[in-house]
């Protein structure tokens, strides 16, 4: 092996940082999938990126009824069906963005089919769009979940009519854990070991994957 010192080794390590929360423009989605995790768990993932390299993720998960369907109730079937609902409303806001189709139809019976219906979807032909970026109360930013509001819009609508807005409700300064709060330093110096944004990742949202769903 030769120790080699030319142009192509790089003085800087390129690194993807998260988007900082907020509204962006021409965001790209640049992977769809559907795996299930160690854990059994089944998920699909949205991957966006900007003009800058940032990247955001938008992940969804099953939504498991307390109980067998055969055995609800009415109230606890009707229950059960809004949360579905929302869930749907959420996700088609996605696919006009993304295809600029309002005429999708997507009628499956698992959630394994319906995510890979949408990978399929989103493999080609997908358009650059808006963007809406919070943090869920673990600290982790992604494009939330909130059904009854604009999370993203293709690009098509200019930016000063744009139905994306920043709500009261939403965190948009990362929440911070009581390990990661700086401590005093007794030279009066900055802690240097501070804490960066992260991008919300599989791991967070797997420990509680109703967190960034709306509390109703």
């Amino acid at each position: 092996m030769n120790y080699v010192i030319n142009k192509d080794v790089k003085v800087a390590a390129e690194m993807s940082h998260p988007m900082r929360s907020g509204i962006h423009d021409d965001v790209v989605l640049v992977e769809a999938k559907h795996e299930v995790l160690e854990t059994g768990l089944e998920i699909l993932a949205l991957n966006f990126e900007d003009k800058k390299g940032d990247r955001i993720s938008f992940s969804d998960f099953p939504i498991t009824p307390d109980k067998p369907e055969e055995v609800m109730s009415d109230e606890e079937k009707k229950a059960f069906d809004l949360r579905v609902y929302k869930k749907m409303k959420v996700l088609r806001q996605f696919i006009i963005a993304l295809t600029g189709k309002e005429d999708v139809v997507i009628d499956t019976p698992s959630f394994k089919e319906l995510a890979e219906s949408l990978v399929k979807l989103f493999s080609s032909d997908v358009k650059p769009v808006r963007i809406k970026a919070t943090y869920n109360n673990k600290g982790y930013i992604g494009i939330p979940k909130t059904h009854w509001t604009t999370v993203i819009e293709t690009m098509d609508i200019p930016r000063e009519e744009t139905t994306i807005e920043i709500l009261d409700g939403d965190i948009m300064e990362r929440p911070q854990k009581d390990e990661e709060k700086k401590e005093v330093n007794p030279l009066g110096m900055d802690d240097i070991k501070s804490t960066p944004n992260q991008v919300a990742n599989v791991e967070a949202i797997v420990t509680d994957p109703v967190s960034s769903e709306p509390p109703f």
